[in-house]
């Protein structure tokens, strides 16, 4: 299975999905079926119990995902740097208006 960007995925991969509303959220490949995958997925980052913050996403295909950027990839460190920002700003908003801009 391949990525958005052609880049192949496996199960414990960590990717970015699209979540609905023009949102990507940060999730683990559970399952993979042909091009189609199930991710466990960060859905409510400030909620404590685990149980209610991830969601098991439907089966999704590769072109919804790009797989997250790490130090042994053949993106630039800066890069993965500036996805983790955004997410972190976007996690700490105190409003939903806020959380919007990121």
């Amino acid at each position: 299975m391949r990525d958005a960007s052609g880049t192949r995925l496996f199960v414990g991969d960590t990717v970015f999905i699209y979540w609905g509303n023009n949102e990507l959220r940060r999730g683990t490949v559970q399952t993979i079926q042909g091009n189609r995958a199930k991710v466990l997925v960060d859905a409510f980052p400030t909620e404590k119990d685990d149980n209610l913050r991830y969601s098991l996403s439907k089966w999704k295909a590769g072109s919804c995902m790009i797989k997250h950027i790490t130090s042994n990839t053949e993106y630039h460190n800066e890069v993965c740097a500036l996805i983790d920002h955004v997410c972190d700003l976007r996690d700490e908003a105190e409003y939903m208006e806020d959380k919007i801009r990121y």
